[in-house]
């Protein structure tokens, strides 16, 4: 029987030696490298998968936010057959100390509702569009075309003539807790440019700066609300800022100054116009879109959210038209939600926020 050169029984030979010396230096190579790999992986921290508590970036489509600990609750929903709403729309609304409702119909109404619903009185005043209250329980009205804002007592009687400019649209006004007026309107001879104008609580022109240039007719400011601590929140569409389909969500400066620096807000989805801002004395944000209302805390985190739809009474809102506003109660958690419907009617929702 014939035997092979490395067979076992035989005696090792200078071949066969050499042999395992190379398989031997070859195993210690390759035991080296997976200790040196095994120890590079454990220094250097791996990548993680981005988890639900992140901040979304607002653009983004999708966003499963994590368990929130409140929930908005729907009171009361009502609809009201008897004003008639000029094709305007709808601008800001306002609440009293005792939580009484005040809404324009932009012809020549403002109609009190009581907390729950009921309607208290009607004020004889022309072009009612937005409506806010001051700290001295003045009414005031911004009429929207040839902008005017004006102060009324609270039985409907003119006061004074606030602010006027002629050959503009007002888009939206606020009033900041120290008592100044900042107003946003859009020149209607062109080209049409939209500006910021600052008034100091008398009445007394702090400054008018450019806004900035609606591109398309879809292009518009929904709303505007002031922070506890003077920023402005200011809702639109377009203006460079979004396309058609979708609501931005800017911060300006006491003075009026874009800031850049401020985390995105976290949505559900993107904000549909029309979408507008509530600022609650405790720094608190809400905001009505066209398919989601969104409650945020002061620091920008995401209280609860709420289908727009569960305050409409049945009926659908049409989109990127002027329809809808907000006002807050004087508990700060209890808000109105108001709405002209797509068949004329006036959509009014009494609205909480609710510990689960």
């Amino acid at each position: 029987m014939t035997r092979t050169l490395c067979s076992y029984k035989a005696p090792p030979t200078p071949l066969c030696a050499a042999n395992r010396l190379r398989w031997l230096s070859l195993a210690l190579l390759i035991g080296c490298v997976l200790l040196i790999g095994s120890a590079a992986a454990a220094q250097e921290p791996t990548e993680q998968p981005p988890t639900a508590t992140r901040t979304p970036d607002p653009r983004a489509t999708y966003w499963t936010p994590p368990p929130a600990p409140f929930a908005i609750g729907v009171q009361q929903v009502v609809r009201l057959t008897t004003l008639d709403f000029s094709v305007l729309g709808i601008g800001s609304v306002a609440a009293d100390a005792e939580g009484n409702l005040y809404l324009g119909d932009g012809r020549q109404t403002v109609l009190v509702l009581s907390p729950d619903l009921q309607e208290v009185r009607r004020l004889s005043v022309p072009q009612p569009f937005s409506l806010a209250l001051t700290q001295r329980g003045e009414l005031i009205v911004g009429q929207r075309i040839q902008a005017t804002l004006s102060r009324y007592a609270l039985d409907g009687t003119l006061i004074s003539r606030l602010w006027e400019q002629s050959e503009a649209l007002l888009d939206a006004f606020t009033i900041a807790p120290n008592g100044d007026f900042y107003i946003l309107w859009t020149r209607t001879n062109p080209p049409a440019i939209t500006y910021l104008t600052r008034l100091n609580a008398a009445g007394q022109l702090v400054f008018t700066r450019e806004f900035g240039k609606p591109r398309r007719t879809t292009d518009a400011v929904h709303g505007i609300a002031s922070a506890p601590n003077g920023a402005l929140n200011v809702l639109l569409t377009g203006y460079d800022f979004s396309d058609m389909f979708g609501a931005a969500h800017l911060m300006l400066s006491a003075e009026g100054d874009l800031l850049l620096n401020r985390p995105p807000l976290p949505v559900l989805r993107p904000m549909q116009p029309p979408a507008v801002p509530l600022r609650l004395p405790n720094g608190e944000f809400v905001v009505h879109s066209n398919a989601y209302i969104y409650w945020w805390r002061a620091d920008g985190q995401l209280n609860a959210s709420l289908f727009t739809d569960a305050t409409r009474a049945g009926f659908a809102s049409p989109i990127l038209a002027r329809r809808s506003a907000l006002a807050a109660q004087p508990d700060g958690r209890t808000l109105y939600v108001v709405e002209v419907l797509n068949d004329g009617s006036l959509g009014v929702a009494v609205i909480t926020l609710q510990q689960r």
